[in-house]
């Protein structure tokens, strides 16, 4: 179930204030997995709490193609087509692994 606890999907225009103590409150009433959307832009602080009170799928899309878009507008006329894209395909592969490390996600099935 999508939980609406503070956060949007996109690019913030300001630091999101999530209400972690509804999200425990849900997490209280509910027994079937919590999903947060928009979890680009969140803090580490905020992945953990989100966890750690009950989230079990965050979705962060934005991070992992702003990591992409980043690397090509750095890298765009200095390169070619194909390694532009294997460089964009490997920022977006070390955004997506290091946030699988930080939701102690790694080495689980």
């Amino acid at each position: 179930m999508a939980v609406s606890i503070g956060t949007i999907h996109g690019v913030y225009a300001e630091t999101p204030q999530l209400n972690i103590g509804l999200l425990e409150e849900i997490r209280s009433k509910v027994n079937v997995p919590l999903v947060l959307h928009g979890g680009s832009g969140l803090s580490d602080d905020d992945f953990r709490n989100c966890i750690r009170s009950g989230i079990s799928k965050i979705n962060i899309y934005t991070d992992v193609i702003t990591a992409a878009i980043n690397t090509i507008r750095e890298d765009c006329g200095k390169t070619g087509y194909t390694d532009l894209g294997l460089k964009a395909m490997k920022a977006m592969y070390e955004v997506t692994v290091n946030k699988i490390k930080l939701f102690g996600s790694n080495n689980r099935y």
